[in-house]
């Protein structure tokens, strides 16, 4: 789907800062602060300031087509193109590099544990925490 279509299908005006916040995020492969949104448009003669910037996150987090994440090792949040595609995050502690892993074995004990304790589970959230293979090999 089209970014206008993707903004127009959750209710929102097609701005050119929004699509390009969208585009920017939909073609990332880490996750984005919204400093680095607004230092990598402002690259591309783009004029908006970080307020803007900020305010339009906040409509696509709202609206779903973004996803803010937050990071135990991060001090502030973090964005990402919704890819609608479950994931968790191998985090390094040494470099704080960010890696999406895409595979998931915590639905069957997730099923486990909501059957054990009557419990309806709507989602989960799995961090890894370690030393990436960059880190390990320099050591």
């Amino acid at each position: 789907m089209k970014i206008q279509e993707l903004l127009k299908s959750a209710g929102l005006k097609n701005t050119p800062v929004r699509v390009e916040v969208v585009q920017l995020l939909k073609d990332s492969s880490n996750l984005l602060s919204a400093q680095d949104i607004y230092l990598k448009l402002k690259t591309k003669d783009t004029k908006y300031n970080l307020s803007t910037i900020y305010r339009t996150i906040e409509k696509l987090v709202e609206s779903e087509i973004i996803i803010a994440v937050n990071l135990k090792i991060e001090n502030q949040t973090l964005y990402e193109f919704n890819c609608h595609k479950h994931h968790h995050f191998l985090i390094c502690e040494s470099c704080h590099t960010v890696e999406t892993v895409y595979d998931c074995a915590v639905h069957e004990y997730q099923e486990q544990v909501a059957a054990q304790h009557d419990f309806v589970v709507s989602s989960h959230k799995v961090e890894f925490y370690g030393i990436c293979k960059n880190c390990n090999e320099e050591k």
